[in-house]
């Protein structure tokens, strides 16, 4: 933490090359380690030379793009080395791998914690438990009247004697079941019902798994082959919902020793 006052805070990242200008922020000193996290649509990608409108302005290098769709995933690394990910509006004109930048943001946009996580109390009361089963009960009530209590009636009902032209009389009997596992009509048509399901559920499978992983993939992977057709660029693997301004997520990323824990830093719940 370099600085923090009433109208900004001012936290110069590891290594001291590169400071980030964010909001006003309570609760911190100065000089106490801190997190920072920013969007990854708050980042603005501008053309060099143009006027600086936030106190955030760095100049970079696309390392990586890749269009989703709804959107452009860049990868941009600035001049010390350390890399972040945007998220630029699909409609803007892509930017290709090597073309110099400026990313920009504003210091709302930049989230600043206490390095040793979330405030005390942060999140608190944020599950409860013991009070979901009141969620299930419309559902229980509907499964109980539409399809347990009908069920539930007919079950005695089938033990009872059929006697034509009277109907369903007293007494108990269990031919009725007998016949159903008897007779090669019934047995037919149990043969057909259940190969059915058996297709159908071997459709289900071979065509749901392949395709329930798709959204499972990051849209820089699934658009990789438009941008990178030799292969998966190190860059193309997702920070989630936020950017780590730190060198460690750059070892992560590249699998280098003591990445592990990189993921800290992340939103408080």
């Amino acid at each position: 933490m370099a600085e923090t006052g009433a109208t900004a805070t001012v936290v110069t990242l590891d290594g001291g090359g590169l400071s980030v200008v964010g909001g006003p922020r309570s609760g911190l000193v100065r000089g106490q380690p801190v997190s920072v996290a920013i969007r990854q649509e708050s980042i603005r990608l501008e053309r060099p030379g143009a006027e600086a409108a936030d106190p955030n302005h760095f100049a970079a290098t696309i390392v990586f793009h890749a269009f989703a769709g709804q959107a452009h995933h860049y990868v941009a690394q600035l001049a010390d080395g350390r890399e972040l990910e945007i998220a630029a509006p699909g409609t803007t004109p892509p930017l290709a791998r090597g073309s110099r930048t400026h990313l920009a943001w504003s210091p709302d946009d930049v989230i600043v914690l206490p390095a040793d996580g979330c405030p005390p109390g942060a999140g608190e009361d944020t599950v409860r438990h013991g009070h979901g089963w009141w969620l299930l009960a419309p559902a229980l009530l509907l499964l109980f009247i539409a399809f347990i209590l009908p069920v539930g009636t007919m079950v005695p009902t089938s033990f009872r004697p059929y006697v034509p032209l009277v109907g369903i009389t007293g007494g108990f009997t269990a031919r009725h079941y007998i016949k159903l596992v008897t007779d090669s009509y019934y047995l037919e048509i149990i043969g057909r019902t259940l190969g059915l399901g058996l297709i159908v559920t071997g459709s289900t499978l071979v065509i749901g798994y392949p395709v329930a992983f798709l959204p499972r993939a990051d849209p820089l992977t699934l658009a990789k082959l438009a941008d990178d057709p030799g292969g998966l660029s190190p860059h193309a693997e997702s920070r989630g919902a936020h950017l780590r301004l730190d060198r460690l997520a750059r070892a992560e990323r590249a699998g280098e020793p003591g990445a592990a824990g990189a993921g800290g830093g992340g939103w408080c719940r």
